[in-house]
């Protein structure tokens, strides 16, 4: 995949939202006619659908990614920081619900899509796992297996986002800091 130009980039990164639930369906012909692109210009960027998903997912998860680092880093204790991205994460997934869970279902069932969501830093999730890391370490939290517990924490905030789509029953914090106490380690 050859790195698009930030206009091209920008484009796609608007009508995102309406591929990334697509999956196989995908189609270039629409990605393109969505965003005004001919469909020789994404031929040149991305050697095929497979490519051009995988862009997409990147381009929606870039924003999620941003807002769990911002709310994990910084001071205090691993569980409050575990709350803040985690309520980070609500907050971008309530006002979508079910685009959060279609994409969620798409790069978990896609082998060459799930680094994008847990791989390497500067994904989403892999602030959440680095701060289960840390909080073993130092004592104050219990998981046995940090990349378990992730999914775990994240299928848990989807699932309240998805059952509380107006979110009529709590803060974005409150999902989150139902699923950290789960993980506080008793005296």
């Amino acid at each position: 995949m050859r790195r698009p130009p930030e206009e091209l980039a920008s484009k796609l990164a608007s009508v995102a939202e309406q591929f990334v639930t697509s999956g196989p369906r995908l189609r270039v012909d629409d990605v393109a006619a969505a965003a005004g692109i001919p469909r020789a210009t994404l031929y040149y960027y991305f050697a095929g659908k497979d490519e051009l998903l995988a862009f997409l997912v990147s381009q929606e998860l870039a924003g999620l990614a941003e807002d769990v680092a911002a709310a994990a880093g910084g001071g205090g204790p691993v569980a409050a920081r575990l709350e803040h991205a985690l309520a980070a994460v609500v907050a971008v997934c309530a006002p979508r619900p079910q685009m959060c869970l279609h994409l969620l279902t798409q790069v978990a069932g896609n082998d060459a899509l799930r680094p994008l969501l847990v791989g390497a830093p500067g994904t989403p999730l892999a602030p959440v796992r680095e701060l289960l890391r840390e909080g073993q370490a130092n004592g104050e939290i219990v998981a046995a297996d940090p990349d378990l517990a992730v999914a775990a924490m994240v299928g848990a905030v989807l699932v309240a986002c998805v059952s509380d789509p107006a979110g009529t029953g709590s803060t974005p914090a409150a999902p989150g800091r139902y699923v950290v106490r789960g993980l506080l380690a008793r005296p």
